[in-house]
């Protein structure tokens, strides 16, 4: 992403479609992985059609004002491993989602 636009972003309050975050989320952790869920589904879920935006390592300070802090440059991302934890959601809820539908009709012969 250009300079440019995140420093536009971080003059932006956090709202529906932008939200910032002071460590990254950690794939090992079940508390970071609800959360990354979480977040993505509330943008996913935002009525506005727009791209949403999560930025990490940012501290956002309680008058407002944002600190960037940076993440670990250790830290190794694998879009494979977030990619997998949203599909495996996924087909959960769909698998609930067809044990519903065939309960309600199975009921209603």
């Amino acid at each position: 992403m250009e300079e440019k636009k995140i420093l536009r972003l971080l003059a932006d309050w956090e709202h529906a479609l932008l939200d910032y975050k002071e460590d990254f989320y950690n794939p090992s952790d079940d508390k970071s992985k609800t959360d990354f869920v979480k977040d993505i589904i509330s943008m996913a879920n935002s009525t506005l059609e727009k791209p949403g935006y999560i930025i990490c390592g940012v501290r956002v300070l309680v008058d407002g004002r944002k600190e960037i802090v940076g993440v670990n440059p250790n830290t190794y991302v694998d879009d494979n491993n977030w990619i997998s934890i949203l599909t495996r959601i996924r087909d959960h809820q769909l698998m609930k989602m067809r044990e519903k539908a065939g309960k309600y009709t199975s009921e209603g012969e």
